[in-house]
């Protein structure tokens, strides 16, 4: 089995039982492997595109061939979540009769909090339609790309939810705030302490900090290597001051390493979100501060580096967002203030140049 690349596109050409198979025309060396991986997979299992099959059949290959142990499981379950919820509406239609308006309208009910709901409306956010609905266009692209069909039914499809979000500025928490929580972790030397440093410094969620190894660290590069093994943006290597680092090093001095090379390990477990969790929580406690979580410090380390100037381009790359889309969504309550502020700034500059 194996792609090559002819021209500008990409072909993929294997044999099975004696029989070869070739296509080409695939945009990209990944798309011919996907649909290579696909067809090998249909003909083991007996599975033909040629036949007319229901997007619920055609979705539960894709997404053994593309998703299964390829990510991780919070999200391998949103994927599995969502085929439910389309079959709890369309059954087993097949993948050729799922048009935009049934989809739009699918998609409209589900934020109304239709399907998959043991029998009580629950209106959802628009954040989880947004979810849903970005699993299922995933799988329709690629049966465009097998061939199946010659419209996306998700193209141009707007999720919108019934109940309302978590205010972003809710979420985050002031400069000062934040500072008075780095000197309550700092020189604290249980790991729960120090796990929250490095949460306020990356930016990053909570998962890829726990599984933090000790060659993760970088002194002379002032790097630390972070992976949520959410997309392919999510392995990165991010920057933060030397000095924070050095302080890193120094709590780690102070604890047995660990022979299996984690940082937030015991030798049985992970360090739990309920034990970083509480640090925090208590913290906000004892100093009558609203309630936060873990989730709120990436949104505070956003923030402070937009407060800074800093270009969405880079703070995208450095959260591990997909794209910039992504960031934008989540942030855009914050975006559009500090647009405001920049509005003024520049009715500011205006005015002095005509006075001058």
């Amino acid at each position: 089995m194996r792609v090559t690349k002819r021209g500008n596109t990409y072909q993929y050409d294997f044999y099975y039982k004696g029989k070869r198979y070739r296509k080409g025309g695939y945009l990209s060396k990944k798309l011919a492997m996907t649909a290579m991986s696909l067809k090998h997979t249909e003909l083991v299992e007996g599975f033909d595109v040629g036949q007319k099959i229901s997007f619920v059949q055609y979705y539960k290959h894709w997404v053994e061939v593309t998703k299964q142990n390829q990510i991780n499981e919070k999200s391998y379950q949103r994927y599995i979540t969502a085929i439910n919820v389309f079959e709890d509406c369309f059954g087993q239609a097949l993948i050729e009769d799922i048009n935009i308006l049934s989809y739009r309208r699918f998609l409209k009910k589900y934020g109304e909090g239709y399907y998959c709901n043991n029998g009580t409306l629950r209106p959802r956010t628009t954040n989880t339609v947004s979810k849903l609905n970005n699993c299922l266009r995933q799988a329709f692209e690629s049966a465009i790309d097998q061939g199946l069909i010659k419209v996306n039914p998700t193209k141009n499809a707007k999720p919108l939810g019934f109940k309302a979000s978590q205010v972003v500025d809710e979420k985050f928490m002031t400069l000062e705030e934040l500072k008075l929580l780095l000197k309550h972790v700092k020189g604290k030397k249980h790991l729960s302490y120090l796990c929250i440093f490095i949460l306020i410094i990356t930016g990053s969620r909570f998962r890829p900090v726990r599984e933090l190894r000790y060659e993760h660290l970088d002194l002379e590069n002032s790097t630390i290597f972070l992976d949520d093994r959410k997309n392919k943006y999510s392995q990165r290597k991010i920057k933060v001051p030397l000095d924070d680092l050095k302080y890193i090093s120094e709590i780690l001095e102070a604890h047995p390493k660990n022979q299996n090379g984690y940082i937030f390990h015991n030798k049985v477990n992970f360090i739990s979100y309920k034990a970083v969790n509480d640090v925090l929580k208590n913290f906000c406690i004892q100093n009558r501060l609203q309630h936060y979580t873990l989730k709120s410090l990436r949104h505070t380390h956003c923030s402070y580096l937009l407060a800074q100037g800093m270009t969405i381009q880079y703070i995208s790359k450095r959260l591990g967002h997909a794209d910039i889309h992504t960031t934008l969504t989540i942030y855009s309550h914050l975006l559009k203030e500090y647009e405001d502020a920049e509005d003024e700034s520049l009715i500011h500059h205006l005015q002095g140049l005509s006075d001058s």
